[in-house]
């Protein structure tokens, strides 16, 4: 004979289904994310969010539009891809080969170079700019390495031997550009009252 229980236990139940969260297991989880989430928001803020908002789907998580979170079947395979990108990013090493890099950077851009090419001929002009695209090439965020600076002055992009340049005001010009509105060794800033000497301009480097 069983002996009577004085209370309900829902939480055999969960384990033995194998199915959502028991009311302990909801609030350890609660728990654990209030203490620990924050010291990870800056960098996993959307991940944080996600798992967060799963929790009210705890009862049937696996139909829920958070299930994608908890699935198993590529976690390791997710995991060791992390862990590589970690390592090599410490290193200062790309995780991608870099054949396979340019590889697949030239075949995004290649369409555009063409069709580039084909309307300038048709137009009989030339690309004259050697130090930089002639066009915008839609390269994802994970291939995007240096930064951008365009002159607000010359509208024109920085490149090796013209390069950005910050004024003592926080300002940042061309190197042409700042030769430019240089008048003996001094120059004004063209975006505030704040005079300068052209000795305390710093090279930013990309």
């Amino acid at each position: 004979m069983h002996e009577p229980r004085g209370e309900y236990d829902d939480s055999e139940e969960d384990e033995e289904d194998g199915e959502g969260f028991g009311h302990a297991d909801f609030a350890d989880a609660f728990e654990y994310a209030r203490t620990n989430f924050h010291r990870f928001s800056k960098r996993h803020l959307g991940q944080i969010q996600r798992l967060s908002a799963a929790l009210v789907f705890s009862s049937n998580i696996d139909e829920s539009p958070y299930a994608v979170a908890f699935a198993t079947s590529t976690a390791f395979a997710d995991l060791a891809t992390s862990f590589t990108r970690e390592f090599c990013s410490l290193l200062g090493l790309s995780a991608e080969s870099p054949l396979y890099v340019a590889a697949t950077a030239g075949t995004i851009a290649l369409p555009r170079l063409i069709k580039f090419i084909g309307a300038t001929r048709s137009k009989r002009t030339e690309w004259t700019t050697a130090n930089e695209m002639a066009f915008e090439t839609p390269l994802p965020e994970s291939m995007t390495y240096h930064s951008i600076f365009v002159c607000p002055v010359s509208k024109e992009q920085t490149t090796a031997a013209n390069p950005p340049m910050i004024l003592p005001c926080g300002h940042t010009l061309a190197h042409d550009s700042l030769r430019n509105i240089t008048k003996g060794s001094k120059f004004k800033c063209p975006y505030c009252p704040i005079e300068g000497q052209i000795k305390d301009a710093r090279q930013i480097i990309l």
